[in-house]
């Protein structure tokens, strides 16, 4: 034993505390030093609290509202493709927007190899909130996308959306939902919003809400950072790695309920209580590239096996995009698995947009999954613009995902890191990247691009 440790342990009983209590003690914080000197210091993007979501063109002329354009709408449509089948519903205005019978969306969802088993609980996947966080706002924070009308339209068997018109809504903020399914166990999401006049808030966000049905359990996983601690407002000691969202022994035997930012994404502010929970983020995790995923039950029945399916979101940028877990039902297979789409500073007269893919299918295991991701960022738009990625010197480490090198569209957003081999760290980006120093980051295919990552041995 150490002379130090033998100190602290003597001053700790004479001030009346047990030895085993003051060992006990001290082996955890010399544990958890040990823990926080392990984790490599990595740097995360420059706060955005001053800047402008970046809004995708100022055509509105898509919201522009009359009965021609937009008719009564359906009450109702089943919509199918070769592998999903679902039913997509309006919103029926309420004044109690808990019911499930109410909500808009899918609230049916199935795969063809389950058709008896729906993917959802009657709530389903639903547009279910604009927040500004603000306690002012407390009556149109809460669940104003299931009390207002919209409009349900059909585009085709596979094609539907849901129109919120402006004249109806508490934020006179038009928005559309487009859902499609795919050719494969997909629903392509598209999603747009302007205001006819500046809502004037630092940001507004807007949350959907999925209530699964027959989870594994309650966690979702994404790559990201697990565990970080503040070295200074740019630097952090942290882990990255595939994180495991929900796990209950980190919270004390209860669920891990909370929303996750992009890394280095800057706090939203809040005043409101009531909806404080939908917009505060943890101090331990963050996600670093756009997508999550988490198992379901296929035939709902938890004792069988071989049926796993996996339940995919994948987004089209990060900076705007936020991941939620939450556990209402208390029970761990009815989790509801939820993102949100952040704008900050909105303006009017400005059309914003992101857009999702929603992947359904038999789960075959974590690299599948990064390869849904890379080939749909490559499908977004049309091939346009090669993109050369590795990194120098060779053998020093390796991209990840895999296969990004390729074709993308015009203007497409694909984001990547490097993981550095045994015994070299990342050091610098080369090339058109959004932060040259972050060793997970992203750049938007507007030109044939060249990217290197350097990394240089570990001293």
């Amino acid at each position: 034993m150490s002379a130090v440790m033998k100190s602290l342990i003597s001053i700790g009983c004479r001030r009346g505390l047990p030895a085993v209590a003051v060992i006990a003690v001290l082996c955890f914080l010399i544990a958890r030093i040990a823990f926080w000197a392990s984790l490599e210091t990595v740097r995360t993007a420059s706060p955005c609290d001053d800047r402008s979501t970046p809004p995708l063109d100022s055509d509105t002329s898509w919201a522009d509202y009359n009965e021609e354009a937009f008719p009564e709408g359906h009450k109702a449509v089943q919509v199918s493709s070769e592998h999903l089948l679902g039913n997509c519903f309006p919103t029926a205005p309420t004044q109690s927007p808990e019911i499930g019978a109410e909500q808009n969306g899918f609230r049916e969802l199935y795969h063809r190899l389950y058709q008896e088993r729906n993917l959802f609980t009657n709530a389903g996947l639903n547009f279910e909130h604009i927040m500004s966080g603000l306690k002012e706002d407390s009556v149109r924070n809460s669940f104003s996308p299931r009390k207002e009308p919209c409009v349900l339209r059909v585009s085709s068997e596979q094609t539907v959306s849901l129109y919120w018109p402006a004249e109806g809504s508490l934020w006179n903020a038009a928005s559309e939902m487009t859902y499609t399914l795919g050719d494969g166990p997909y629903i392509d999401l598209m999603f747009k919003t302007t205001f006819e006049k500046s809502p004037e808030r630092r940001y507004l966000l807007y949350m959907w809400a999925s209530y699964m049905k027959s989870t594994r359990d309650h966690r979702i996983r994404f790559f990201g950072v697990r565990d970080f601690l503040k070295i200074s407002p740019q630097r952090h000691k942290a882990d990255i790695r595939w994180v495991d969202f929900g796990e209950r022994v980190r919270c004390g035997g209860t669920h891990e309920d909370s929303n996750i930012p992009y890394w280095g994404a800057s706090k939203l502010s809040c005043s409101d209580s009531a909806n404080g929970f939908n917009i505060q983020t943890p101090e331990r995790c963050a996600f670093l590239l756009p997508f999550f995923y988490g198992l379901v039950d296929g035939d709902g029945d938890l004792a069988t096996s071989n049926d796993d399916m996996v339940y995919l979101m994948m987004f089209d940028q990060a900076e705007a995009i936020r991941f939620t877990t939450f556990d209402f039902s208390g029970d761990v297979h009815q989790p509801v698995w939820d993102w949100q789409y952040v704008i900050r500073y909105p303006r009017a007269g400005h059309t914003y947009q992101y857009r999702a893919r929603l992947v359904y299918k038999p789960y075959k295991g974590v690299q599948d999954v990064v390869e849904e991701y890379v080939a749909w960022v490559k499908a977004l738009e049309p091939p346009s613009f090669p993109l050369d990625i590795d990194v120098e010197p060779a053998g020093s480490g390796s991209i990840f995902p895999e296969n990004m090198g390729g074709m993308y569209g015009d203007n497409v957003k694909a984001y990547f890191g490097v993981n550095p081999a045994p015994g070299w760290t990342f050091d610098h980006w080369e090339g058109p990247v959004q932060d040259t120093l972050m060793r997970y980051t992203g750049t938007r295919m507007n030109a044939p691009t060249r990217i290197r990552a350097v990394c240089v041995r570990r001293k």
